[in-house]
């Protein structure tokens, strides 16, 4: 079995809170629901994301979202990729740990970011389009053969933290998501970062 670091895209790799913000309004509107305040979208925001939509539309299926979130794409900015996250996921591929992606963005979208990163061959795998990360982490961990008392599920959200606990992994919260301290220590994750050199810091001295 091996060390493995699993990272969630937006939120963790990308600082996405302004992006996000904005395809959910634009989501949202679409369905006719007024635009709510960024302090309660980082109150209300749930994962799987179906959670949260459903709060303002209860009807929403998840085949109509996503054909509402393409449209939403084309008129929000895109996230922006956190200052020295090319040098750091260099460094920690050099320690030889299994590099992932889980993320519920489409595919398309992360291959485009990573090249402006210049990460294209970084990641081991990549894990497109998923609703419910709590499901699939699992099947990740026995797929990649992961050692879990040794690796690492970080995420932006406590849904990410409850996903990394739920299969046995350490995990680590980010703070240039969208949850804020007080809502992903709700989680109690092994470790909150709330900067690149916390988490660079955290996961090299292990």
């Amino acid at each position: 079995m091996k060390k493995g670091i699993i990272f969630d895209w937006s939120g963790v790799i990308t600082k996405n809170l302004e992006s996000v913000y904005c395809l959910a309004m634009t989501v949202l509107a679409q369905f006719g629901v007024d635009k709510i305040s960024l302090e309660e979208f980082r109150r209300e925001w749930e994962q799987p994301y179906m959670l949260f939509y459903n709060k303002y539309v209860p009807s929403l299926s998840i085949e109509d979202e996503k054909k509402a979130f393409a449209e939403a794409l084309k008129k929000c900015p895109r996230s922006q990729p956190y200052p020295g996250m090319n040098e750091f996921l260099r460094k920690l591929k050099k320690t030889g740990a299994d590099l992932l992606i889980l993320s519920s963005e489409l595919p398309g979208y992360i291959p485009e970011e990573m090249e402006v990163l210049q990460i294209e061959n970084v990641f081991a795998k990549i894990y497109f389009d998923v609703h419910d990360k709590e499901k699939v982490i699992r099947s990740i961990v026995a797929e990649r053969e992961l050692d879990p008392d040794k690796s690492y599920f970080i995420g932006d959200t406590t849904h990410e933290i409850e996903a990394g606990q739920a299969a046995g992994l350490k995990t680590i919260g980010t703070l240039w998501g969208i949850h804020n301290r007080e809502k992903l220590e709700s989680a109690r994750p092994d470790f909150i970062a709330a900067d690149l050199m916390e988490l660079e810091k955290y996961l090299l001295e292990r």
